[in-house]
């Protein structure tokens, strides 16, 4: 199932960067990120969107 979240993106990419993308969505597909969005494009506008905008999506670290 594909669905968006919409928020304000937090996460690394190295062991010394922060990244921050404020009003960003995250496209997710079999349960996974499959791409990000700075807005959502409309061939996936009718998809479901969880908005959390103001509020910070931050990974789970799931796979550590």
């Amino acid at each position: 199932m594909d669905y968006l979240i919409k928020g304000d993106l937090v996460f690394t990419t190295t062991y010394d960067t922060i990244t921050a993308l404020e009003d960003h969505v995250l496209h997710i597909r079999e349960g996974r990120i499959f791409k990000l969005y700075r807005e959502i494009p409309a061939e996936y506008s009718n998809l479901p969107l969880e908005n959390h905008t103001g509020r910070l999506i931050i990974p789970g670290f799931t796979d550590l």
